[in-house]
């Protein structure tokens, strides 16, 4: 609970709730984490699968595994993670290096 100075009345607090997904079938043609519309207000993490034999790049709409310089985006090998700032999970997408790849996701 939280409260006020002026009246130290308690307030409402309320937390946003966890979204959570994954993506498999990732294959090397660009392809969005969801394809429905999920508010975040914290952003979220992308994590690629520890069975994955290739790398995941994660970007915009745009994105490019390891052949565009200016699209390439942020590269995961198996296991690893990064956090994305954004204010909706369907404006991630992911990309494989080959096919086959997977990764997971939870934002809040």
């Amino acid at each position: 609970m939280s409260y006020t100075l002026a009246d130290r009345s308690p307030q409402k607090v309320t937390f946003p709730a966890f979204d959570h997904g994954r993506k498999a079938s990732i294959s090397t043609t660009a392809l969005q984490l969801t394809a429905t519309s999920t508010p975040l207000y914290r952003g979220l993490v992308v994590k690629a699968a520890a069975g994955n034999t290739g790398k995941v790049y994660v970007g915009n709409s745009d994105v490019t595994n390891d052949t565009t310089d200016g699209t390439d985006g942020f590269e995961l090998s198996a296991g690893e993670s990064v956090s994305v700032e954004t204010d909706n999970a369907n404006k991630v997408y992911v990309i494989g290096s080959v096919a086959g790849q997977k990764v997971f996701w939870i934002g809040a």
